[in-house]
């Protein structure tokens, strides 16, 4: 079997909740490794909430942290 660089996957998410950026895999011989998510074709996302619906520039939430 060869290992590649990408995988690629069609998922259903909910649409309400943070997509996440980083996913936890359990690798055979037991140990865990994360892996780097990245999307295609979303509508506008907020890299600030995690929260599709709006930008960065335009979240409330991160306006909190600053």
């Amino acid at each position: 079997m060869k290992m590649g660089k990408y995988i690629w996957v069609n998922v259903e998410i909910d649409v309400n909740k943070p997509l996440c950026l980083v996913f936890p895999l359990k690798l055979k011989n037991g140990k865990e490794r994360q892996i780097d998510v990245k999307y295609k074709r979303l509508p506008s996302f907020c890299f600030g909430c995690g929260n599709m619906g709006h930008e960065i520039r335009l979240c409330k939430a991160d306006e909190k942290m600053r």
